[in-house]
């Protein structure tokens, strides 16, 4: 992470995105610190690097004026003839190379887009509503096992933990190939972060932090369906309504959500850490369907004005 994106904010043509690739580029940095046990100055490196960027956010649009002046005010200037230790590094075919991978973001969209989304979708197409009766009547039998497991034979409550974050991939899957249609597209959203919960309450005996995440989720998952739906007429009140509750389910720091789902990874990493490592792949999709749903909707809802 830290060596891509501190690539990528080199060819980055608005201050914003060089400022956000350089943040994530010590992110990286904060991570690898964390790695080796260096929580200390992680947590030092984290706090510098945030008042650095507010402070560098703030005065960018003074420092782009007054190159703006200087450059108006000197004429054209040729670029220095000393050469760089990347020049001395790269022959002049290796940074062009660079360059095209760095502007183009080393192609990882392209990337998600062939090994990761194309496949979901695939997924999504073959839960289309032909098979809506089988489809349940599998959802509702593997939950009544998943359940029968965790009561009657505790030593398999971990097998059920994942059978239900099974079905919770599937309902985000389904969520995916609907997201054109927001209101359907929350509600399996939202149907796939309750089995997430459920999931954790059947391998642990955190009763309490499922209990605060589901409600959470549940409350800002109406909130954005309300706005999705349309049932509101006043299309800035709605927007507000939906965009509140989108954030919600992408657990939005400073939001319930956020300190529930962080409560879920912690318990989760007691059954397996790579239990915990599915929860929050599954997290982060719900989070990019719940932002593509409301980007849908806005862009709907313009070209309907």
């Amino acid at each position: 992470t830290a060596i891509l994106c501190s690539l990528f904010s080199r060819t980055q043509h608005t201050i914003k995105g060089q400022v956000g690739y350089a943040s994530a580029t010590q992110v990286g940095i904060i991570f690898v610190e964390l790695s080796l046990g260096l929580q200390g100055l992680a947590l030092f490196h984290m706090v510098s690097n945030a008042l650095f960027r507010c402070y560098q956010l703030l005065v960018s649009p003074s420092a782009v004026a007054y190159l703006l002046r200087r450059q108006s005010a000197s004429g054209y200037t040729r670029p220095s003839e000393e050469h760089s230790l990347f020049q001395r590094l790269f022959t002049r075919e290796g940074r062009s190379t660079l360059f095209v991978f760095s502007i183009s973001e080393g192609y990882l969209e392209e990337a998600l887009q062939f090994l990761f989304w194309r496949p979901l979708r695939w997924l999504s197409t073959q839960l289309d509503e032909s098979n809506q009766r089988l489809f349940w009547m599998a959802i509702v039998a593997a939950a009544g096992i998943s359940v029968d497991l965790h009561f009657h034979n505790g030593p398999y409550a971990r097998f059920a933990s994942v059978v239900l974050i099974g079905l919770a991939a599937v309902f985000s899957t389904k969520s995916l190939g609907s997201f054109k249609m927001p209101p359907r597209s929350i509600s399996w959203l939202l149907v796939s972060t309750l089995f997430l919960s459920l999931s954790v309450w059947m391998g642990t005996t955190a009763t309490v932090e499922v209990a605060f995440y589901a409600i959470s989720v549940s409350c800002v998952g109406a909130l954005a369906i309300l706005g999705l739906s349309g049932n509101i007429k006043s299309r800035p009140f709605a927007s507000a309504v939906s965009l509140i509750g989108v954030l919600g389910l992408t657990g939005f720091s400073l939001l319930p959500t956020f300190f529930g789902e962080d409560m879920l990874l912690r318990e989760a990493f007691k059954i397996h850490p790579l239990y915990a490592f599915s929860l929050s792949c599954l997290f982060a999709l719900n989070g990019y369907i719940a932002m593509k749903n409301f980007a849908q909707y806005n862009w709907a809802a313009q070209r309907t004005n």
